[in-house]
């Protein structure tokens, strides 16, 4: 995406295209942390804020829909979810990895984990999510659109089932919570006296933390 803007920013200086108003584009850092190390637009605002002033902004987001290879509809996102992060971490007292213990650290987190990864959240619809499986039923294949129009008007359980099967659509109907790190243990003859795990969520707008 970031190669597409500057792209097309180069494309206007060789068509010799003056735009009424100055096209900003300004290409930051550490967007899915939150720019929690100042490097990105936290700098920029503190810096150079005068640099990226503009009466409006548009953000990376959507994307491009194609069909047999080529693009059939560029989506517009109009909001963004929550980013959260949880740590579950358990701890025992360790010990020789010959007199195992029921206590294991390593395997209680495999436990919490098996169960986070069979739970899902409620699915909820608002009337962007709406409109866009409306529409995008239209350039869908008979099925996928015939589960698109049913779950318009209300949320019918086996055309959710199927639309969820697919990553994409599933993130846009329901919140969702994912591990994305662990750490545990030391030395292999050792007892773990500490296991951890990085759980990522993305809350749905609307929904509360």
């Amino acid at each position: 995406m970031a190669a597409a803007f500057v792209a097309n920013l180069i494309r206007y200086k060789q068509e010799a295209y003056t735009p009424e108003r100055d096209i900003i584009v300004a290409l930051e850092a550490d967007e899915e942390i939150g720019d929690a190390m100042g490097f990105g637009i936290r700098w920029l605002l503190a810096h150079h804020r005068p640099f990226i002033d503009a009466e409006f902004a548009l953000n990376e987001g959507g994307r491009v829909g194609l069909k047999a290879g080529k693009p059939v509809w560029n989506s517009v996102q109009t909001a963004e979810k929550v980013f959260i992060y949880y740590k579950l971490e358990l701890t025992d007292r360790g010990g020789h990895s010959s007199l195992p213990t029921k206590e294991n650290p390593i395997h209680r987190l495999a436990e919490a984990l098996a169960r986070l990864s069979k739970f899902s959240f409620p699915f909820k619809l608002n009337e962007i999510t709406r409109t866009f499986f409306s529409r995008a039923a239209e350039l869908e294949n008979p099925q996928t659109a015939a589960d698109m129009r049913a779950i318009t008007p209300d949320l019918e359980a086996l055309s959710i089932t199927r639309l969820s099967a697919n990553p994409i659509y599933n993130a846009q109907m329901c919140t969702t919570c994912v591990a994305t790190q662990i750490q545990g243990g030391m030395p292999v003859n050792a007892l773990p006296q500490r296991a951890s795990a990085t759980v990522n969520c993305r809350v749905l707008p609307g929904e509360s933390d």
